[in-house]
């Protein structure tokens, strides 16, 4: 029985463009699928990158330049959703409509003097049969031992799986500048908790949180409420 061999990479920063490379130079077809209009990530935004700190685009160009060059890579200028449209890839949501309410979306700020915190969460008028604070806390820990407290904010989006609960994680790290705490850089982590979530959910949760995140940057009103119904609307496929 032969095998495919073919690699997908989803999303041209930093990360897939090095793995798209390294695949390609080892004989692989690759297919790169980015769907933004460019390559690079969010470090494409950035003046100078760790830990050389180079510039940016300087860096990137002849990255560009080889996954352009190279026979071995097809380049996909599309979202992930509607590739899988195409090829008639039925993605089956995670949780059921009764599970809905199991789904919890939190917020968690770092104190100076006592760790991560829980500031806020939904839904808020019901018995969670764990302790979310703890776990929330859990989280945060964890992506601070990887990157270190100095960068956690590289967390943009990572998928976990909490065994001790039994649950799925997507959580989100991001900061704003604040005189008052050490760093002079709040920094905060939004996470989805849910009996199960899968990859492809997680690319379309990150966008939700990504917005989430922008309103609590520039602090702006955000409806807890009203975006964990999108959430779940996410995870489950129903209004």
């Amino acid at each position: 029985m032969t095998k495919n061999k073919d690699i997908l990479v989803i999303g041209a920063g930093l990360t897939g463009i090095e793995a798209s490379l390294l695949s390609a130079q080892a004989g692989r077809k690759v297919y790169l699928i980015e769907q933004t209009s460019y390559f690079g990530g969010s470090a494409i935004k950035s003046e100078e990158v760790f830990p050389n700190m180079e510039c940016a685009t300087c860096m990137l160009a002849p990255k560009q330049s080889d996954l352009l060059e190279n026979k071995n890579i097809e380049l996909i200028n599309k979202k992930v959703e509607e590739l899988f449209s195409s090829l008639k890839i039925d993605i089956t949501p995670s949780i059921s409509e009764k599970e809905k309410s199991l789904i919890i979306l939190l917020l968690m700020f770092w104190d100076d003097r006592y760790g991560p915190r829980l500031s806020s969460h939904f839904p808020n008028d019901k018995q969670i049969p764990f302790d979310l604070e703890n776990v929330g806390q859990q989280l945060f820990n964890a992506i601070t031992t990887l990157f270190g407290n100095e960068n956690i904010t590289k967390g943009e989006g990572i998928l976990l799986n909490i065994k001790n609960i039994k649950k799925n994680s997507f959580i989100f790290f991001d900061s704003y500048q604040d005189d008052t705490v050490r760093g002079k850089e709040r920094q905060y982590m939004l996470g989805l908790v849910a009996t199960k979530i899968n990859y492809f959910e997680s690319l379309k949760i990150k966008e939700i949180l990504i917005e989430i995140s922008s309103k609590i940057k520039q602090k702006k009103h955000w409806n807890i409420e009203k975006y964990w119904k999108k959430l779940s609307t996410i995870l489950s496929g129903h209004l």
